[in-house]
C-alpha cells in the first residue's frame, strides 16, 4: 500500500484510508512525498504547503514579507527535512489517532523523494500495489476536477489507484 502525502488535509484523509486498508489486508503502508526545491520560494513557506523550519529564518527578517530576504540574509534551507517533517507529522497524527482508539498498529514508513510528486508516486509503486491519493477539491465546478498530481497518477499508474475525495 503506497499513499501520497503532502501535509494537506486531503493527504491526511488518504493516510487514514491507507492505514485502515493496510490493517484490513495485513500489509504495511509506505507514505511517499515528492518535492523539488526552488530557491525563489518564500522563506515563510516551502512552495505553498510545507512550512520552512523556523530556525532557518534570520531574526532580523520580517516574516510578513512575501519575497525572500536580500542575498546578505540568505540562509540555507534544508528543504528535504522540512518536507519530510510535514509527511512525518501527517503519519504521526494518524498513528496516534489509531493508538487512542485502540486499533491494531500498522507499520508505516515515510519516504521523501526529490522529484515531481506525480512521477515520484508512480516510481514508488509496482503493479501489485494500491496507490492512495487525496483530492483537495476546490468547490463548485472546479471541485469536480481532479488535481494535476491525482489526475496524472490515475491516468498513468500500473496499479489500482484510490482517490479519497476532499472532505471525506
Amino acid at each position: 500500500m503506497v499513499v501520497g502525502v503532502d501535509g494537506s488535509e486531503a493527504s491526511l484523509a488518504a493516510v487514514r484510508w491507507a492505514v485502515d486498508e493496510g490493517r484490513a489486508r495485513g500489509c504495511p503502508v509506505l507514505a511517499v512525498i515528492g518535492w523539488s526545491y526552488h530557491p525563489t520560494w518564500s522563506y515563510t513557506t516551502v512552495g505553498n504547503m510545507y512550512p520552512a523550519p523556523s530556525a532557518v529564518l534570520p531574526s532580523s527578517w520580517d516574516p510578513i514579507m512575501t519575497d525572500p530576504p536580500p542575498p546578505e540574509h540568505e540562509t540555507e534551507v534544508d528543504a528535504e527535512a522540512a518536507v519530510r517533517n510535514a509527511a512525518d507529522a501527517t503519519v504521526t497524527q494518524v498513528l496516534e489517532e489509531d493508538e487512542k482508539a485502540g486499533r491494531t498498529p500498522v507499520k508505516v514508513t515515510t519516504e521523501a523523494v526529490e522529484g515531481h510528486p506525480a512521477q515520484v508516486l508512480l516510481d514508488a509503486v509496482t503493479p501489485a500495489d494500491v496507490l492512495v491519493v487525496g483530492s483537495r477539491g476546490h468547490g463548485g465546478v472546479a471541485g469536480a476536477l481532479l488535481g494535476s498530481v491525482t489526475q496524472h497518477v490515475v491516468n498513468h499508474a500500473l496499479c489500482p489507484v484510490v482517490v479519497i475525495p476532499h472532505g471525506r
